[in-house]
């Protein structure tokens, strides 16, 4: 070939490929020793914050325990991992932009936005703008919406409100149950698994109330479900509103009423509440909790010794989610091709499981629709002023739920 046709085929493939890559792709494309951007869209501010804290933490965390082991490894050249965080402001309009900001920036995996309205709002744009996302919503609807570049970090809620009525209903023979949730799309799942689920173990509910989200005064919505005399309460809400229900809710129904939280409820909630006023209070055990393994043991003293706080789910979620979407990369041979990087997501998981580093709870790879094939999770009473173990599951078959 002569020296003018190879300029002439040169200039063409590098005109061809500048039509297929953005600009932000182009910039993206790895170099040896050049960093790999990834993506963090946390609730840091707004009601939420308190998960986005957790979020930060945790991604972080991931990221040096990657760096540490030398990087990501695309085609035999090794690269730094850099987190890009954007506050999205617990604002669903806002994790959208947030997407947007990253596939500008030629950032195609990021962790988060996390929540169920953000999660809703995102999953519209997503695959259009070609960004990946681990997300630890527990909603079913919102991996029901065919997007097939979302997965999941944590527990479907069909698990762990299905496992909450099985226990109130099976292990502490309880018959008669209320519901108190948000109007969100989280709330409503909530309402509908908790009741067909608590009506199959045997037990009735026989009241719904609704509260809006930031809401600080439940006093009428308990005082007429205390009319109708339940045994057990489900709350189905963010953790921003636990301590005021737990409070409002003894001082109106009395401590002989079984609270049972939702998946946002933890031990740091029922603390600041107060134990004595938080005891018989049941909320879900999360795979945080239960998996006991040199990696869960290894974040929870560096999380305490660096954040000076208790590890918590979401950051061990959101930290599962930078290590499987970072390992996917490295087996796909790319930080740009998200669907690419979606394909090799499930062999990811599972290479990081039998390796002990996963410490989230989600295991066993992923379905079609991006949730965990399974997900260790457990219930949990406060007695006494500790916790004691109820049941605990790694499949949906052993209570009979499919």
């Amino acid at each position: 070939m002569s020296k003018a046709k190879q300029t002439c085929f040169y200039f063409c493939w590098a005109f061809f490929f500048g039509l297929i890559c953005s600009p932000a792709d182009l910039l993206a494309q790895t170099s040896a020793g050049k960093g790999i951007k990834f993506g963090v869209s946390a609730t840091l501010t707004g009601p939420a914050s308190y998960l986005g804290w957790h979020d930060k933490n945790g991604t972080t965390l991931a990221a040096e325990e990657i760096n540490e082991r030398g990087g990501i490894n695309l085609k035999g050249e090794k690269h730094k991992l850099e987190l890009e965080f954007f506050d999205n402001e617990t604002k669903p309009a806002k994790a959208v932009e947030g997407m947007r900001m990253f596939a500008e920036k030629g950032i195609h995996a990021c962790a988060g936005p996390q929540l169920t309205p953000l999660a809703y709002a995102v999953i519209k744009f997503n695959e259009e703008l070609k960004v990946i996302f681990g997300c630890y919503s527990t909603t079913p609807e919102v991996f029901e919406q065919g997007n097939k570049l979302i997965l999941s970090a944590t527990m479907n809620q069909k698990w762990s409100i299905g496992l909450a009525a099985y226990t109130a209903a099976k292990v502490l023979n309880l018959k008669k149950a209320a519901l108190l949730v948000d109007t969100t799309g989280y709330g409503r799942a909530v309402e509908k698994h908790f009741t067909m689920n608590f009506k199959k173990f045997g037990g009735e509910v026989i009241a719904v109330e609704w509260y809006e989200l930031k809401s600080t005064d439940f006093y009428p919505q308990l005082t007429r479900l205390k009319a109708k005399n339940p045994e057990t309460l489900m709350f189905g809400g963010m953790s921003a509103e636990a301590v005021i229900l737990i409070r409002q809710s003894r001082e109106i129904l009395g401590k002989k009423v079984l609270l049972i939280g939702s998946d946002y409820f933890k031990m740091e909630q029922l603390k600041k509440a107060g134990l004595e006023v938080s005891e018989n209070t049941m909320i879900p055990l999360s795979g945080f909790h239960i998996i006991d393994s040199p990696a869960r043991q290894s974040f929870y003293k560096k999380f305490q010794d660096r954040f000076r706080a208790e590890a918590e789910t979401y950051g061990a979620c959101a930290h599962d989610e930078v290590l499987w979407i970072s390992r996917a990369m490295e087996i796909a041979g790319t930080n740009i091709d998200a669907f690419k990087i979606r394909e090799a997501a499930d062999q990811a998981m599972r290479e990081l499981e039998a390796k002990g580093l996963l410490i989230g709870g989600a295991h066993g790879g992923f379905l079609p629709n991006g949730q965990a094939k399974k997900y260790y999770i457990g219930t949990n009473i406060l007695r006494d002023g500790k916790l004691e173990r109820l049941k605990m599951i790694t499949d949906l078959k052993e209570i009979g739920l499919e």
